[in-house]
């Protein structure tokens, strides 16, 4: 072997080399874009869960038709929402006016509003008409049961509404 076949070698191998390097890079690159396209997404997502935070916090709902001060500019349809508890049976079958009983209806009934909110905000609507709650107690029916099932679902009409001038 030759110098000038070992010279041609040393070039081969350095633009092996250079090639390697201008594909790590790429590499490189191609993950530093994919990241900040992650974190461009994750702030799109974040600022749109605060938004609909905003909304929920401040939305009025109703069991009326209407809200007094308020015109009604849109109506989006059907919103529900929806949360189960799970009581102790004894505690249930003692007394309505139990208040760990009370405390945990407060609880469903206060998750099941702020889906209710949440799925009218989705629908760009800030507030709800003609609130209404449906309570279902839920259990085998069998003389061994420990524990009921109270599903409580919260529904009204998502509404866009301005206030009256």
């Amino acid at each position: 072997m030759g110098i000038g076949d070992f010279m041609s070698m040393k070039g081969l191998a350095g633009s092996a080399i250079s090639s390697i390097q201008q594909s790590v890079e790429s590499a490189a690159s191609q993950r530093n874009a994919q990241s900040e396209e992650l974190e461009r997404k994750q702030r799109l997502v974040a600022a749109e869960e605060q938004r609909i935070a905003d909304i929920v916090r401040t939305m009025p709902i109703t069991s009326g038709p209407n809200l007094e001060g308020y015109r009604i500019v849109r109506y989006a349809g059907y919103v529900s929402g929806d949360e189960v508890a799970t009581i102790p049976r004894t505690l249930f079958l003692r007394s309505m006016k139990n208040d760990a009983v009370n405390d945990t209806i407060k609880q469903v009934r206060n998750v099941a509003i702020r889906e209710l909110k949440e799925a009218a905000a989705n629908l760009d609507c800030n507030a709800v008409i003609g609130l209404d709650f449906d309570y279902i107690t839920l259990d085998s029916g069998t003389e061994n049961v420990t524990e009921t099932k109270i599903v409580l679902t919260a529904n009204g009409t998502a509404v866009e509404i301005v206030p009256i001038s």
